[in-house]
């Protein structure tokens, strides 16, 4: 595939997971009923982010702490 609307229209009604890089999270943020998200409780040097999660649009439904960090899953209101 050579652009994003063509990968979800390939895609039909399956579920879809994206894993990056950034460019490909940003640009498919908006289009998401679910995000699962490392939260790392260190600063780190690093090139790739998660764009902000806009809590108008997103509620945590779940989190597992771990040591250093947090498997957090994020849903739509």
């Amino acid at each position: 595939m050579r652009s994003i609307d063509g990968a979800l229209a390939a895609a039909g009604d399956g579920e879809v997971i994206c894993f990056g890089g950034g460019e490909l999270y940003a640009q498919l943020i908006d289009r998401a009923d679910r995000l699962e998200i490392t939260e790392i409780e260190s600063v780190l040097d690093g090139d790739v982010y998660v764009p902000p999660i806009d809590p108008s649009r997103w509620s945590e439904a779940e989190r597992a702490r771990r040591e250093g960090y947090s498997w957090v899953t994020y849903t739509t209101h």
